[in-house]
């Protein structure tokens, strides 16, 4: 230990390194770095899965390495055991036995914290596994590399499309193309916002420059809601950068955090000419007093009420057209969504929906499959 070499962190680890159920973070402050169970190393693990000495972390012109020690459970790095010293690289995952870390590297970080303390994280700040890739999301975030998909929104008869969801789609190759994957990622490292608010630029962007007809439906992130002011300058921006595309902004309901700030985003939407709507209602317990009192636009009714309602229950029947027709009685409009089977479009007809979105009527296409 006494021919370590200090130097400012920008390197530091996040995991679950103890029994406390809190993410700690541990500044790579030295090197070599030795991680353990012993007591008085540079990052002590006191669990059973760690060897005494199990892994040494070591830095050379910048570059991180990390080695096993002959330890007992293996060394792992993004899941591959190793058993030579291997570079490690921004957002790469470190397995030791089952212990879990993530190596993330912060110029800015040693400004804000000492570098011989440990952070004390909120669990559910963090998603309960880390997964691999944080390098190439801030890529795609960057250079975004995404391409939108439009699923068609139709009327009442089936005979002209009202809008489009947007859906967007990863075209990084070293990530998933499903937005769920890369939002596991991006979640995970707090940067869930900053992809939300890339794809609705991109999408709005695809849509305007192509000439895209009718409602286009951006989806929110719950996280969006805990900083509503930033939201609506976002949406307010994209609506001023493109005054003639129009929009619909879809809040999932169970994201609402209270009555006041719903009719305050519906008053500013308003302004814009920006219609709200209130995305899985259904899921859950539903939020019927928000419905009267800040009543949405369009009413998106969820894939567990209407997926085939054509064999359901008569009183699950009898609830769907209860809250279709308390929504039109607030002047709402009804949406049925997911649908897939033409006898739940016959039921739902029946029961007054004014629009329809699914598979039935047309799966997620890019902006070229359309036009």
């Amino acid at each position: 230990m006494g021919n370590q070499k200090l130097y400012m962190p920008s390197w530091y680890l996040e995991g679950y390194f103890g029994i406390d159920g809190l993410v700690q973070r541990k500044f790579i402050d030295v090197s070599p770095f030795l991680i353990g169970r012993k007591d008085n190393l540079s990052l002590s693990i006191a669990i059973s899965s760690v060897s005494r000495l199990h892994a040494i972390i070591s830095e050379e012109d910048g570059i991180l390495s990390i080695n096993d020690l002959g330890s007992s459970n293996g060394t792992f790095v993004n899941h591959l055991s190793i058993s030579s010293p291997t570079k490690l690289a921004h957002g790469d995952v470190i397995h030791l036995g089952n212990v879990e870390m993530r190596l993330m590297h912060d110029q800015t970080q040693h400004e804000k914290v000492a570098s011989d303390s440990t952070v004390m994280t909120p669990r559910d700040r963090l998603s309960n596994y880390f997964p691999t890739g944080v390098k190439e999301l801030e890529e795609l975030l960057v250079r975004k590399m995404v391409k939108p998909a439009f699923q068609s929104i139709v009327d009442h008869q089936n005979s002209s499309v009202f809008g489009y969801e947007l859906l967007g789609r990863g075209a990084h190759p070293g990530l998933p193309v499903n937005p769920g994957g890369l939002f596991q990622i991006a979640e995970s490292v707090g940067l869930d916002v900053q992809l939300s608010e890339m794809l609705r630029e991109v999408g709005i962007q695809t849509a305007v420059e192509n000439g895209l007809k009718g409602h286009i439906f951006m989806n929110t992130h719950p996280n969006e809601m805990a900083n509503p002011d930033q939201l609506m300058q976002k949406i307010h921006w994209l609506k001023t950068k493109y005054p003639d595309c129009q929009m619909a902004l879809e809040i999932h309901e169970q994201a609402i955090p209270n009555i006041e700030l719903i009719k305050h985003i519906k008053s500013e939407l308003k302004k814009w000419d920006i219609l709200l709507s209130y995305d899985d209602f259904g899921v859950g317990q539903s939020r019927l007093l928000e419905l009267v009192e800040a009543a949405p636009d369009v009413l998106k009714f969820d894939m567990m009420l209407v997926d085939n309602i054509h064999r359901a229950p008569q009183a699950k029947v009898e609830l769907v057209q209860q809250l279709h027709d308390m929504a039109r009685s607030l002047k709402i409009k009804t949406l049925a969504e997911c649908l897939s089977q033409q006898e739940d479009y016959i039921l739902c007809q029946k029961v007054g929906f004014d629009f329809y979105q699914g598979y039935l009527f047309a799966l997620p296409r890019f902006i070229e499959q359309i036009v």
